[in-house]
């Protein structure tokens, strides 16, 4: 285990360091480098010159806990879980993609702007450096092991974002300066150099806190379960270094002479050793007796008391244990819901930061108006064919159209006839649904002017019509007749044969006379509405 900062510097430099005038690391290490002639090469033996900040806690071996061992940021992230849980929700929101759109949020209708330089700067390069993935996951780091994910932002000549610089969470500290402003002090050597940045030069990722300007500290919340499963830790690597585990014992009551004893070992040697000679039957001479170790019960319960602290630490981070890949209590039923809890539970606050920062502080209040949007669609999906049923329905149900599902599925559109959005049945377009899509008939070409002899030719025409008419109104009523009742069904009839012989006559048009004519030779009535359908229930269509 390390020593403590200031017990190492007070053991190497004695009087000195105790008479110093400045009380506190700052000055011990002041005094440590003096001493050396050097910088954090020259020191490392002694504080371990690790962080830039000299206010950091990684100076200091940890904080005190229940279980009797010292906890800083990198011991606890050297724990499995821990780690396991930070990189989940690290990589899950760099993995996503943060697109930029035009307009405002919430507004009907949104657009990406794959051109705009923001779009790159977050989902291509952070800075010259480094990728886009490698920023937004180092800042995710930040925030979910440190509380607080932080970069600083660079401008170019016209007030646009040029880059992002991610800043380790442990150089930085907000603090008021004389006016009383709120500020980022980053602190730039092992002397105590800093810098302040204004608030709209940095990016800053919060965690969960009371006060909502600066995220809790993660590690420092959850230090009691690290503390215990550190010490589960050093207790099993202890066990395993120098614990001495026998299957069991000969026990013979008189000595055995050299020749005798060397025999026995050689025939336990070769053949009841390994897995080759399990089960063999032991033969024993001069009296020998074996005896069998039982295994203990409670060296067992270490098993237990893992899985308990992996359970734990996974509560604190809000992370499914399956994410960290501990499937003690995971069925392939559930597996899936767990990865939507794991989406609408951890990733959606984190989130929700990330974009109401990023709106804020990565565009000029001068340009047109944007947004930054996460995209976690690709966390909410599951297997190929539940995904491909779900996008078959919301096609059928106009909300997505066959370019939609392309660009979702990562293929390339097929042209403006896929972003046509249909539906079910006749595959009728949005705008004309609840229209009658069956074209009305052609109404008959104007007839020039004939002698009356002709006639006889319309009223021809007009029975075929007539014929079929009055033929659908029959079967409607001796459909319904029996379900309904006579009286019932005359009447629905009576009402449908109004509708059909208004509809008949206007598309004879001109020739309804020579219709009146058929109706009155047909059913002993003219054209006339509800009366006249009436009466074909007197007598049979022709």
């Amino acid at each position: 285990m390390a020593l403590n900062p200031l017990t190492a510097v007070r053991q190497a430099f004695g009087a000195r360091a105790e008479a110093t005038p400045e009380p506190g690391v700052v000055a011990l290490q002041r005094i440590a480098i003096e001493m050396t002639g050097g910088g954090p090469t020259e020191i490392y033996d002694v504080v371990h010159a690790g962080p830039t900040n000299p206010k950091s806690t990684a100076w200091w071996p940890g904080r005190s806990n229940d279980a009797g061992v010292h906890v800083t940021h990198g011991i606890a992230f050297m724990q499995a879980a821990v780690w396991a849980c930070i990189d989940a929700i690290a990589s899950a929101i760099a993995s996503s993609d943060w697109n930029v759109y035009a307009g405002v949020r919430g507004a009907d209708d949104k657009k990406v702007i794959p051109e705009d330089r923001l779009q790159y700067v977050l989902n291509t390069r952070f800075n010259p450096e480094m990728t886009a993935q490698a920023g937004k996951r180092a800042m995710g780091i930040g925030a979910a092991g440190y509380g607080n994910g932080i970069a600083e932002i660079e401008w170019d000549m016209a007030g646009r974002l040029a880059w992002l610089w991610p800043i380790s969470p442990d150089r930085v500290e907000m603090v008021r300066n004389q006016f009383g402003r709120l500020v980022y002090r980053v602190t730039q050597d092992y002397q105590g150099g800093f810098v302040d940045l204004e608030p709209e030069d940095v990016f800053h990722i919060r965690g969960a806190s009371l006060t909502g300007l600066a995220g809790d500290d993660m590690v420092a919340k959850a230090i009691k379960t690290i503390a215990r499963s550190v010490a589960v830790d050093q207790f099993a690597s202890s066990y395993f270094a120098n614990g001495t585990q026998m299957g069991g014992v000969l026990e013979y009551p008189n000595k055995l002479d050299d020749p005798t004893f060397e025999r026995l070992k050689t025939q336990i040697n070769d053949k009841h050793q390994g897995a080759r000679n399990a089960f063999r039957t032991l033969f024993l001479e001069a009296g020998g007796k074996f005896t069998q170790f039982a295994a203990d019960a409670d060296k067992s319960q270490l098993v237990d008391v893992k899985n308990q602290l992996i359970e734990e630490v996974c509560r604190w981070f809000r992370v499914p244990p399956h994410k960290i890949a501990h499937l003690l209590r995971a069925t392939n039923n559930n597996i899936e819901h767990q990865g939507l809890e794991f989406t609408r539970d951890t990733l959606r606050p984190w989130v929700k930061e990330i974009e109401q920062e990023a709106d804020f502080k990565l565009f000029s209040t001068r340009g047109p108006k944007k947004f930054v949007e996460l995209d976690v669609d690709w966390a909410e999906q599951g297997d190929y064919g539940s995904r491909m049923t779900a996008y078959s329905t919301a096609r059928g149900m106009g909300v997505f159209s066959v370019n939609d599902v392309l660009r979702k599925l990562g293929e390339n559109t097929i042209g403006p006839v896929g972003d046509v959005r249909t539906m079910n049945g006749a595959a009728v377009r949005l705008e004309d649904v609840g229209k009658n899509m069956m074209p009305a008939p052609a109404p008959a070409a104007t007839p020039a002017p004939a002698p009356a002899a002709n006639a006889g030719q319309a009223g021809d025409v007009a029975q075929a019509w007539l014929t079929s008419v009055y033929a659908r109104i029959q079967r409607r009523f001796d459909n319904r007749k029996d379900a309904a009742g006579a009286s019932a069904a005359l009447q629905d009839a009576k009402i449908y044969a109004a509708e059909q012989v208004a509809e008949m006559a206007e598309a004879l048009g001109d020739r309804i006379e020579a219709a009146q004519a058929k109706a009155i030779e047909m059913v002993g009535s003219p054209l006339l509405p509800a009366d006249a359908a009436a009466e074909v229930f007197k007598k049979e269509p022709a």
